[in-house]
């Protein structure tokens, strides 16, 4: 007796495939309807929204030689280093966006030095260090209008290698590498003082036990020399953050996504199409229970 009122509960509980379909069928004009103008709805609104533009540059951060104890360069050339870390620049194009996310366009066009009509069309901003790479710093910017990226990422150079922190460090690495200059040129000029004390005293006396062999200063004088060249070459290459890779402009828009907008709004108006089917149906019988 239980089992046969199991039984009777589980079909009653059971959905009826055919019968959903011929919900779905007997509503496809609702269904139809509500896809139709959610799409229609979703282009309409593509249509009116302004075009926004993306450019993407790439920004090398300032770098340094690695040097060893010693002041003495690495054989072969020595390995740079970034003197800024590039997530710190990152931060810093961050505090950008922060501003254009509080509608500060005013502090925005002060600190990049630009019109507030050109800060007014920067729609998003954002910066991130590609994969295995430690010196470079990938900028993209969605405007309103191409004509600005440009303007933009000039401006962008100037914030970041105007920060008081970058020029400080800029500074104080520069002010090392002139006092290492000056001492490289101190310790060559006293060994080639020493050398020429030296040859005149061999020219004068002749051969004569020194304890050392004079060629030892040449080879010290060769490596000063060199060194010295490393340190005029870095003096040189000491620079703020520079442009690798000029902005590169899409050609079309990059939002709105018209195809893609109608793709969600087609979907999700099917889904609530289906539910308002079988809703409406519900309430259909319900009534008709009522009434009988």
């Amino acid at each position: 007796m239980e089992g046969q009122k199991r039984e009777m509960l589980y079909s009653e509980e059971e959905v009826d495939l055919y019968e959903l379909c011929l919900v779905l069928k007997k509503r496809l004009g609702l269904i139809a309807g509500l896809f139709v103008t959610a799409v229609a709805a979703a282009v309409a609104v593509s249509l009116l929204l302004p075009p926004v533009y993306r450019g993407t540059f790439t920004v090398r951060v300032p770098m340094v030689s690695e040097m060893q104890t010693g002041n003495v360069f690495n054989e072969g050339g020595a390995r740079r280093v970034p003197l800024i870390n590039p997530k710190e620049a990152v931060k810093l194009i961050a505090n950008l966006d922060r501003l254009r996310e509080e509608e500060q366009l005013g502090r925005l066009s002060d600190m990049l030095g630009i019109s507030s009509e050109k800060a007014a069309s920067l729609v998003e901003l954002t910066a991130h260090v590609p994969r295995d790479v430690r010196d470079f710093v990938e900028v993209v910017m969605d405007v309103r209008s191409p004509s600005v990226i440009v303007d933009f990422k000039e401006a962008i150079l100037r914030y970041l290698n105007g920060n008081r922190y970058v020029r400080e460090r800029i500074s104080l690495r520069r002010a090392s590498l002139l006092s290492l200059r000056e001492e490289i040129e101190g310790e060559m000029a006293e060994v080639e003082a020493m050398k020429r004390l030296v040859g005149d005293q061999i020219r004068r006396d002749g051969k004569r036990e020194l304890g050392f062999n004079p060629i030892e200063m040449d080879r010290e004088v060769i490596v000063f020399k060199q060194m010295l060249r490393h340190v005029e070459t870095e003096i040189k290459l000491l620079r703020g953050f520079e442009t690798v890779v000029e902005p590169v402009v899409s050609d079309r828009p990059v939002r709105p996504k018209k195809v893609l907008y109608a793709a969600i709004a087609g979907v999700s108006s099917l889904f609530f199409g289906v539910l308002a089917a079988f809703f409406m149906e519900w309430l259909d019988r319900n009534r008709r229970g009522r009434r009988e």
